[in-house]
């Protein structure tokens, strides 16, 4: 990134919308400045993205997501790698809100879970979806997720269902 960019970005992002923060270091917060990407977080958990013009303010679930799934990585393609060895991933181009965040998680992340991961997996990926969604699925409910919601075959469903606090009772006919 060059610097009159970076410039102008340190300008817009050096106070915190949430907190009116405008420290970075020593826990306070963080600025990292590479070849195409500006991030900027604060203590508060607010975090904005800046890569090639593409901006997201709320990443917060993308850091979490790297921090429960070992081994998880953000591929160049801008594709969220949660389990390696077995290609759990989506990508995240159309990720703005922690809600399409989640959409993509119940998505992309149930059919692993319910149907492809063998008995070793399944239950270590579930485990981290659930830490990470902060809920307490079982795999009988990634079945029913899964064919009410993977695939992103009901986006209005599955805004309902994360809305509704995860109501199982919503995805039964």
């Amino acid at each position: 990134m060059n610097l009159s960019d970076s410039l102008v970005l340190m300008e817009k992002y050096a106070q915190c919308p949430k907190c009116k923060s405008d420290k970075v270091g020593n826990g306070a917060g963080t600025l990292e400045v590479e070849d195409d990407t500006f991030k900027r977080t604060c203590k508060c958990g607010w975090a904005v993205l800046v890569k090639k013009g593409l901006v997201r303010e709320d990443i917060t679930m993308i850091e979490k997501a790297l921090q429960v799934f070992p081994k998880s990585y953000v591929y160049r393609n801008e594709e969220l790698i949660l389990e390696p060895r077995n290609n759990v991933y989506f990508r995240l181009v159309d990720v703005e809100t922690e809600i399409d965040f989640k959409c993509k998680m119940f998505a992309w992340v149930s059919r692993p879970i319910a149907k492809s991961l063998n008995k070793y997996w399944a239950p270590r990926v579930l485990k981290s979806f659930n830490t990470l969604m902060d809920t307490n699925f079982t795999k009988s409910d990634m079945y029913l997720i899964y064919d009410r919601l993977g695939n992103d075959v009901n986006r209005k469903l599955t805004i309902r269902f994360i809305e509704s606090g995860y109501d199982m009772e919503l995805l039964k006919r």
